[in-house]
């Protein structure tokens, strides 16, 4: 006779979850020997590219990839405990996402559903391809990866400020008339993040513009140069 005991535990809401759904079973002893099985199974719909989980990498950024249910819209990538949006497309998702020295913990939520966690070992000191400086009250960096790239290939700036700066500060943006929902976002206590896509032909510079609570500029700064490629080449078939 076989007797088992199962036990689920399904994800909850956003940030109250459990990502160790388990099911065990119990066979009975049988010629003086006793068989253990334990099972654990992650239960969400919502998926990142398992391939990252325990990678190290040199690079201020990495791309990370996953799926949502059918019909998802956004979904919300988490990392470290900051969050930001990215949009669905037809059941897959991907995103450039900027990394703190060490560890970074990495997962995808949808509609209250959050997917297991991936863990990537960022550099020892972050390094971006380009990196000038912001100047004022306040002072920091202004990094992009990648300086370059063709039509509609994703970029990333990453602005570090002070500590004393980075309390003041509220708002970081560019001080193009012609760009809208350009502000960065939160991305860590002093650090604020910029995606961006690659448009055009030719070099081209990024200025931003960090405000405090009251609108006052506390600080500026510009981008290296930086280089749209125009459209993707591709190598015709021989």
């Amino acid at each position: 006779m076989l007797t088992a005991r199962f036990e689920f535990n399904s994800p909850s809401r956003l940030g109250r979850f459990d990502p160790r759904g388990r099911a065990r079973g119990l066979a009975p002893a049988t010629a003086g020997i006793v068989l253990l099985a334990v099972y654990s199974v992650y239960f969400s719909p919502v998926t990142v590219d398992p391939g990252l989980n325990g990678t190290s990498t040199p690079d201020p950024a990495v791309e990370v990839r996953g799926s949502a249910p059918p019909g998802s819209r956004f979904a919300v990538i988490l990392r470290n405990g900051y969050s930001w949006t990215v949009p669905v497309n037809r059941g897959r998702f991907a995103s450039l996402v900027p990394l703190f020295p060490g560890l970074n913990r990495i997962q995808a939520a949808v509609n209250g559903r959050v997917s297991a966690p991936v863990d990537v070992t960022g550099p020892a000191v972050t390094v971006a391809d380009v990196t000038t400086a912001m100047n004022g009250e306040c002072s920091g960096t202004i990094a992009v990866h990648p300086p370059s790239g063709y039509e509609d290939q994703e970029d990333l700036v990453v602005i570090n400020l002070d500590p004393l700066g980075a309390a003041l500060v509220r708002r970081v943006t560019t001080d193009n008339p012609l760009c809208h929902d350009c502000d960065a976002f939160r991305s860590g206590p002093n650090q604020f993040t910029l995606r961006q896509y690659y448009h055009g032909n030719g070099p081209f510079r990024i200025k931003f513009l960090a405000f405090d609570g009251n609108g006052k500029i506390r600080c500026h700064g510009e981008s290296a140069e930086l280089r749209a490629l125009g459209p993707t080449q591709r190598r015709e078939a021989l």
